[in-house]
């Protein structure tokens, strides 16, 4: 069997964490729990389940913290990749945007 195997380019290195964070887009009504896999300096992967789920091209705010009082902000980040792993459970990853790295 060849399987022909591409090699990731990644552009910054990454860490592996286990950690909880919310995102909210204003087209998912309020923020969702969420669960770090990775991080970078320039993104996040994460696991999220759950009838609202991001999908490419939107962009999202990532929380550390459960959201306190509306209008809260974030790191804004563009979606770049969402994985159905089952049923209602998604892996997505984000690149961030606008100087959002630098926080």
């Amino acid at each position: 069997m060849n399987r022909r195997i591409q090699q990731e380019k990644r552009c910054a290195p990454r860490e592996s964490r286990n950690d909880t964070i919310w995102w909210a887009s204003p087209l998912a009504q309020g923020a969702h729990p969420a669960w770090i896999l990775e991080t970078s300096r320039r993104g996040i992967a994460f696991l999220t389940r759950g009838r609202h789920t991001p999908i490419l091209g939107m962009h999202i705010e990532t929380l550390d913290q459960p959201p306190t009082k509306r209008g809260q902000r974030g790191k804004t980040a563009a979606v770049r990749r969402v994985n159905r792993v089952h049923a209602d459970l998604f892996v997505v990853g984000a690149e961030y945007v606008n100087g959002s790295d630098k926080k």
